[in-house]
């Protein structure tokens, strides 16, 4: 049986979204064993700093490090690939893929934290949903908005349009 003070924590993390920048299997089953569904994002960050720091030091500077290497992974410039694919009734197919580039601003450190408070950042292709929160960052787009939010609208009927017109 679960001790009353671990179920409070338990509760307390139930809606909270945790990224661990970190390919540990055993932390991330320490998490899971805490009730905490950690999203594991792998940062690039290189484990090089000098040798001479004392040994405290030098693990929460690399967590740091770490850490901010992932928010960095999070809010660079992207560029975004929608594929698809439309066949008619006469098996005639139609493809195309449209690419949008989006370019984030600088975020304040603490925007960015409550913004991964938020959750909304997790389960999304490209860790944002530029149609909610996440708007506040983009400094600027270069394509088509409807293909960040998921699907590219304006080709997708201009192809329909396409398909049925050769139907006829």
């Amino acid at each position: 049986m679960k001790s009353s003070w671990f179920l409070a924590i338990e509760d307390e993390v139930k809606d909270a979204n945790i990224v661990l920048a970190s390919q540990s299997p055993n932390r991330f089953t320490l998490l899971k064993e805490l009730g905490i569904e950690p999203r594991v994002i792998v940062s690039g960050f290189e484990e090089n700093l000098p040798k001479t720091l004392p040994p405290s030091k030098f693990v929460e500077e690399t967590a740091a490090g770490k850490a901010l290497e992932v928010a960095k992974i999070l809010t660079e410039k992207k560029v975004l690939f929608s594929g698809v694919t439309l066949i008619d009734s006469t098996q005639r197919i139609e493809k195309f893929h449209v690419e949008t580039k989006v370019k984030f601003g600088d975020i304040p450190a603490e925007m960015f934290r409550e913004y991964i408070k938020s959750g909304e950042c997790f389960n999304r292709a490209g860790a944002y949903g530029i149609q909610h929160k996440a708007a506040a960052f983009v400094e600027s787009i270069n394509g088509c908005y409807s293909n960040i939010v998921g699907l590219p609208i304006y080709e997708v009927v201009k192809c329909i349009r396409k398909l049925l017109l050769l139907k006829k």
